[in-house]
């Protein structure tokens, strides 16, 4: 089980919309996703403000960042190292 995070913030409606496209991805491939609110740490912020939602596996320097499809979440987990 790979684990993924999904950097987003509150009120950040393509953020909702990411995790809808996510969320189902991660129950098929039996992977776990964790939240991570930007807006709680100021690096987080200054890092992904601006390019919000994204996905990155934990391990990964690479990552989604919006916009992304269910077809780019499907082969960024098969590309991830």
């Amino acid at each position: 089980m790979a684990d993924f995070v999904l950097y987003h913030t509150v009120g950040c409606h393509l953020c909702d919309i990411a995790q809808s496209i996510i969320d189902p991805i991660m129950s098929e491939f039996d992977h776990q996703c964790h939240l991570v609110d930007i807006a709680e740490d100021v690096n987080l912020l200054e890092e992904y403000g601006w390019l919000i939602p994204v996905f990155k596996h934990k391990g990964a320097i690479d990552y989604l960042k919006w916009p992304f499809s269910d077809v780019d979440v499907k082969e960024y987990i098969a590309n991830v190292r």
